[in-house]
């Protein structure tokens, strides 16, 4: 089969509804076809303009429950638009469902650690970048979790033996501290190794993640223009942005930053 050809054939989940008119979860793998028909596109959010992802994106977040399965399958995707949609959307999704529902947040972080863990047989591809999106958006989700996300890169912690994962959870780690950065303002000095590990992603994300630590606590050393020069490529994902850039092109665009963004509690 082509690449393109799922999504060609993709179509949009029915909105069903019961014997007494309440609305009904699509089945699971439909709605799984029908996110991996609208992944090709990043991000995702930026074609509500298209019908069909607004149907598709209305009962993802109408039945999170549902939704969770299908998500979780694409966070190890080799293909980057849908394990990068998948990472973005839960994110959101756990954390506007948590106002609702705390208790199926923290099972679903529950089972994230899970697949972090030895007896999962090392399954977390992904796995990260989703738990640290999940935090981002909400600040007690935050409070609560970050110890347990960092663990992952602490020497003193929990900390794992693949350099892909660790990855993902430096990742993550940025995405929490971007946002709520009183949560790691004490873990700097842990970070600083990281500055030069022999990897480009592990380098990038620890110097963004610090500088956005010394924006809060004040801190005039210029973390970012230490590797400046660095032109090493990665993936690197932000927000709207998927691409490939260098270290350096990746913490010049971040420069100007001199304060960090507001806190929020919630997406």
């Amino acid at each position: 089969m082509r690449a393109g050809a799922t999504h060609q054939r993709a179509r949009t989940p029915v909105q069903r509804v019961g014997r007494r008119g309440e609305p009904m979860a699509p089945p699971t793998r439909e709605l799984r076809e029908a996110l991996r028909g609208i992944f090709r596109h990043f991000p995702v959010t930026s074609r509500l303009d298209d019908e069909r992802v607004t149907r598709t994106l209305q009962l993802l977040f109408a039945h999170p429950r549902r939704a969770l399965s299908p998500l979780l399958s694409f966070l190890p995707s080799s293909h980057l638009h849908e394990r990068w949609n998948a990472v973005m959307l839960m994110g959101r999704l756990v954390a506007r469902h948590a106002n609702d529902d705390m208790e199926w947040a923290r099972i679903t972080i529950r089972k994230l650690m899970w697949y972090l863990n030895d007896e999962s047989g090392g399954i977390g591809w992904g796995v990260p970048e989703a738990f640290g999106e999940i935090l981002r958006h909400h600040r007690g989700l935050a409070e609560e979790y970050h110890p347990i996300l960092f663990s992952y890169v602490d020497p003193r912690g929990n900390l794992l033996d693949q350099e892909n994962l660790i990855e993902g959870v430096l990742w993550g780690v940025l995405r929490v501290a971007s946002r709520h950065p009183t949560l790691y303002a004490s873990q700097r000095d842990t970070l600083m190794p990281f500055l030069s590990h022999a990897r480009a992603p592990l380098r990038a994300y620890a110097a963004l993640t610090i500088a956005f630590l010394d924006a809060y606590l004040g801190i005039r050393d210029s973390i970012l223009g230490r590797l400046s020069h660095d032109d090493a490529m990665l993936t690197f994902c932000w927000d709207t942005f998927l691409g490939e850039r260098t270290v350096g092109e990746i913490l010049q665009s971040f420069a100007p930053w001199h304060t960090p963004p507001p806190q929020t509690n919630g997406s």
